[in-house]
C-alpha cells in the first residue's frame, strides 16, 4: 500500500476528530518537559520534510511528486528562517550515508503516525464519546517516543532537539470538482479534498516526542482546502502553529477537567 493510501483514511478521520472534539487541547506537550524532567529545546535540526501533495481525480488519488518535493523544501527553508524567533539555534544537517538517511525519513514517517494517531484525540477514542476518563490521561500525560534511531545526530552536530514535518495535501482536479458540483445539484454530496500537516520538536537522544501540534484543514467544490503550494500559505500555517509553542501554561488550562 502507498504512502498517498495509507493517508487518506487518517485524514479524512483526524479532520472529523478535529471538528467532534473541539474542546481537546490542539497540541501536546511530553509530560517529561512540562514537569522539567528534560531541557527545553535549544539547538535544533531541520529534519527533511515528509510533505506529499496529492490529486484526487475521478478514480484515482495520485502523487505529484515534483510539486511534494518544492513544498517540502519551501517548509525547510521557511521553518530554518522562522525558528531563531522562537530563541532556538538552528544547526546544519551534517552530511549523511544512505543508510542514515533512510533513518531519518524512517523516523519523520514514525512522527506522522504517532502524530496523526494523538492529535486532536489518542487513536481508538470513539468520535462521539464524552466519557472523557477513558482517554484523558492520554492527553494530559502525553509520552510518545519514537527511541534513540537519532542518537547519533546529537553526538555529531551538537544539537539536542530535531524539528519534524509531515503530512499531505489531497487536492481535486477539474474532472472531479465538475463530478461534486452535479451531484450537489442531484442532492449528493463528497468531500474531496483535505490538508494535514504535522510539526513536531523531538528529542534527539532519547526519542520522546516534546511538543506535537497540527495543522488541519478540509474543503469540497465550493469552499476547498489549503493547497500548501504557495509559499505564503506555508508561511501562515507554521506561524499559526508556531504561536502555540512552547504552550506549557495553555496546554495545562486546556487539559484541566472540567
Amino acid at each position: 500500500m502507498s504512502r498517498s493510501q495509507r493517508f487518506l483514511p487518517i485524514t479524512l478521520l483526524s479532520l472529523a476528530a478535529s471538528a467532534c472534539q473541539a474542546s481537546a487541547p490542539t497540541f501536546r506537550v511530553h509530560h517529561a518537559w512540562l514537569e522539567g524532567a528534560v531541557p527545553a529545546p535549544q539547538r535544533v535540526l531541520v529534519l527533511p520534510a515528509e510533505v506529499a501533495i496529492l490529486r484526487m481525480s475521478t478514480s484515482a488519488l495520485e502523487p505529484v511528486p515534483e510539486l511534494s518535493r518544492r513544498v517540502s523544501a519551501d517548509l525547510e527553508s521557511l521553518l530554518a528562517e522562522v525558528l531563531p524567533g522562537e530563541g532556538l539555534a538552528v544547526v546544519a544537517l551534517p552530511e549523511l550515508s544512505s543508510e542514515e538517511r533512510a533513518a531519518l525519513e524512517e523516523h519523520v514517517l514514525m512522527f506522522e503516525a504517532a502524530a496523526n494517531g494523538s492529535l486532536p484525540m489518542p487513536a481508538g477514542v470513539p468520535l462521539a464519546s464524552q466519557d472523557g476518563e477513558l482517554w484523558w490521561d492520554q492527553v494530559v500525560r502525553f509520552e510518545l517516543e519514537l527511541g534513540p534511531g537519532l542518537a547519533f545526530l546529537a553526538q555529531r552536530t551538537g544539537a539536542t532537539t530535531a524539528v519534524v514535518l509531515a503530512g499531505a495535501a489531497i487536492e481535486p482536479t477539474g474532472g472531479r470538482q465538475a463530478l461534486s458540483v452535479f451531484g450537489s445539484l442531484l442532492g449528493g454530496y463528497e468531500q474531496i479534498s483535505a490538508t494535514r500537516l504535522n510539526l513536531g520538536f523531538v528529542d534527539l537522544a532519547s526519542g520522546a516526542i516534546l511538543w506535537a501540534g497540527f495543522h488541519a484543514d478540509e474543503g469540497d467544490w465550493l469552499d476547498g482546502a489549503d493547497a500548501l503550494t504557495e509559499r505564503e500559505d506555508l508561511a501562515r500555517i507554521l506561524s499559526a502553529l508556531l504561536a502555540q509553542y512552547p504552550g506549557h501554561a495553555e496546554f495545562r488550562a486546556a487539559s484541566a477537567p472540567e
